[in-house]
């Protein structure tokens, strides 16, 4: 069966899923993923991504948001956050921050709100580490 657009997807290590958000839906009412994200560490996984794609158009140059731990041997270690953001001519930006649980969270519930992140002022831009 062939995924319907738009569409929202959540990767990790392990896991591949993708939904059709509803309207007036949010896709974090679909995935658990305070819980994914507090046990990166144990349950293994490297990072969490989540995704829109909002058309077969842009299944390759589409944004996302994306987190690992800091220090992947250290369970306390605050959290990693990156997103990129293409535009309209092609190219992307990629951000990079770190947060501590909550406020990385509030990211996400942004992006998943918005499609994009919203204020990436405090980010470092670091696309140049992602030239060809």
């Amino acid at each position: 069966m062939r995924q319907k657009y738009p569409f929202f997807y959540l990767s990790t290590q392990t896991r591949d899923i993708r939904i059709s958000v509803e309207p007036d839906r949010s896709p974090l009412d679909y995935f658990a993923l305070e819980d994914i994200v507090a046990r990166l560490y144990e349950n293994g996984e490297d990072f969490v991504v989540l995704g829109y794609i909002p058309s077969a158009k842009y299944a390759q140059n589409h944004h996302y948001i994306q987190t690992t731990l800091e220090d992947d041997g250290n369970p306390q270690s605050r959290y990693l956050l990156e997103t990129r953001i293409w535009e309209q001519n092609g190219d992307f930006k990629h951000y990079r921050t770190f947060a501590e649980f909550r406020p990385l969270m509030a990211e996400f519930k942004r992006f998943a709100e918005l499609k994009t992140p919203t204020d990436l002022t405090q980010w470092e831009d670091v696309t140049a580490e992602f030239a060809d």
